[in-house]
C-alpha cells in the first residue's frame, strides 16, 4: 500500500499543481489543467507533466495552504498562486520572468 507520504516527491508537486487548478479555475482552464501550466501546449497530460525537464516548475509552485485556523468557512482565507488571480496566472510563475511574483503572496 503506497501512503502519501511514501510517494516521490515530484509526483506530490504535481498534484497540488492540478488540484489548486482544479480548486479554483475559471472556463476553460478547467478543461485544459496543463494548458495553463504550459502555454506552449506542449503538455496536456499528466504523463507529459511528469517529464522531469518540468521538476523546477513544479517545485517553485507555492502549495495550497489556509493562512490561519477558522472555525468556518473563509474563502479568502485559503492561499493558492491561482486564487483570485485578477492577471494572467502564468505571469505569476517564476518562470516567466517574474520570480518573486509567486514569493508575494
Amino acid at each position: 500500500m503506497c501512503r502519501v507520504h511514501d510517494a516521490p516527491p515530484k509526483l506530490i508537486h504535481r498534484l497540488e499543481a492540478y488540484l489548486s487548478i482544479q480548486g479554483f479555475c475559471k472556463g476553460k482552464d478547467c478543461y485544459a489543467p496543463y494548458a495553463l501550466l504550459h502555454g506552449n501546449g506542449s503538455t496536456i497530460t499528466f504523463e507529459q507533466a511528469m517529464d522531469p525537464q518540468y521538476d523546477t516548475l513544479y517545485e517553485s509552485l507555492p502549495v495550497f495552504r489556509f493562512k490561519r485556523c477558522e472555525k468556518w468557512y473563509y474563502p479568502e482565507n485559503e492561499a493558492s498562486w491561482l486564487r483570485y488571480s485578477t492577471e494572467d496566472p502564468l505571469q505569476r510563475l517564476p518562470i516567466a520572468g517574474k520570480p518573486d511574483a509567486v514569493a508575494a503572496w
